[in-house]
């Protein structure tokens, strides 16, 4: 039996690419209980910058990382917004040899935005109550934190964004933890790579895995099903030449 030769579309417009000439890279977002590994696991992606948002908490993590894996971790303290949008400028640039950018997180990067939205708020009205955000509120809120992400998803490199977890729908579904609700539930199809973070103990100790395989359970992502199920001791460096070396074999 002869075999089918597949010839490619003719282009009909300047705008149509094959997708065999796209350029892939994985754009993740990892999520998971406190003490997982999440920072950890962002770091062992190639040649990160890493946009930190708690500086002082994960600063002995990124000495472990530079420890283990001999190399320096490059951190841009992200303070304020305009940090954020002063660094998504510098990325845009394209004037420097980061392969991919961390978001370590979107969890606090949320509270920070919801408080800054709330004073803003109370500024231009005194009788909003200064500890509760309005529905007003939340929808900035939602706005600008979806526009980022999208922003920074969109650049020409790996992008990695960590989440601390949450139980919605009476505690039956885990999902990155942003506010509002509706938000979280929403943020998962903004990234070709979703996955849950743990820290198991076993009889050899603490064993981190990782799941990319949605279930009842827990919203995951697997990029086009090229990696296993559960990745145990997850590798960003070697799961993104998993992924885009099986894109190039495809192709």
């Amino acid at each position: 039996m002869s075999e089918t030769v597949l010839t490619p579309p003719k282009k009909l417009h300047p705008k149509i690419k094959l997708a065999s000439e796209m350029t892939l890279y994985v754009k993740a977002l990892i999520y998971g209980e406190p003490g997982a590994g999440k920072t950890y696991l962002a770091c062992t992606a190639p040649n990160p910058l890493v946009l930190l948002t708690e500086y002082d908490v994960s600063k002995a993590t990124m000495l472990r990382v530079q420890k283990d894996l001999n190399k320096e971790i490059a951190v841009w303290p992200v303070a304020a917004w305009s940090d954020l949008e002063e660094a998504f400028e510098f990325l845009q640039s394209g004037e420097h040899d980061f392969q991919t950018v961390v978001l370590d997180s979107l969890t606090d990067l949320n509270r920070r935005l919801t408080r800054s939205i709330v004073e803003t708020a109370v500024e231009r009205r005194p009788s909003h109550d200064p500890d509760v955000p309005e529905q007003g509120d939340w929808f900035r809120v939602s706005e600008k934190l979806r526009h980022m992400v999208r922003m920074f998803r969109d650049l020409p490199m790996h992008v990695v964004m960590t989440c601390l977890v949450q139980d919605v729908r009476q505690e039956m579904l885990k999902v990155p933890l942003v506010q509002p609700r509706s938000l979280a539930l929403e943020l998962p199809g903004l990234f070709n790579l979703v996955g849950c973070l743990k820290a198991v103990e076993t009889d050899d100790g603490h064993v981190r895995k990782l799941l990319v395989e949605a279930t009842d359970t827990y919203v995951a992502k697997n990029p086009g099903g090229v990696l296993p199920p559960v990745i145990e001791s997850p590798n960003f460096t070697k799961i993104f030449e998993e992924v885009c070396g099986n894109a190039k074999t495809v192709a």
